[in-house]
């Protein structure tokens, strides 16, 4: 600021012009720099005040995406809940097929085990071994209706 006003003096002081020439330039130098600086200053409370009257919409748009947020945050753990009950339920299917399978693999070494006595006693010849033999051979054939009940078990 100091050098403006030593660059004006030596302006007003040169005789190239007459003074008030000079002076007429310097009120309209310093006339313009004010009302730049206003214009700049009345821009910058223009967008300060455009700011502050959205202020009110922008809550109202926060305020409804604080909403979705919550909502979507709901739903997703609505989901997993879901989700987890379906894997407990399959876990739990497993276990039951395992126990089955579990059942059924021993029932088959028992009749397999059974069998190979009976194989044992068919290489001989005796009457009884044949009636004991007919009677395996029945409770075979209810054993197989009872672990295939559908009748749809071929014969």
């Amino acid at each position: 600021m100091k050098e403006l006003f030593q660059h004006i003096r030596l302006i007003t002081n040169s005789t190239l012009f007459s003074a008030r020439t000079m002076n007429l330039l310097v009120v309209c130098i310093l006339s313009f720099s004010v009302i730049t600086k206003i214009w700049t200053i009345g821009r910058k409370v223009d967008n300060t005040l455009a700011y502050l009257q959205a202020i009110p919409s922008l809550q109202a748009e926060l305020s409804e995406l604080r909403h979705e947020k919550n909502a979507n945050s709901d739903s997703l753990l609505l989901f997993r809940s879901e989700v987890a009950g379906s894997f407990r339920q399959v876990a739990g299917n497993l276990e039951q097929m395992d126990g089955r399978i579990t059942h059924t693999n021993a029932s088959v070494k028992m009749e397999l085990k059974k069998m190979n006595e009976y194989f044992i006693l068919l290489s001989s010849s005796n009457e009884e071994i044949k009636r004991m033999l007919m009677i395996k051979k029945e409770n075979d054939k209810l054993l197989f209706e009872q672990i295939f009940p559908t009748g749809l078990a071929t014969k």
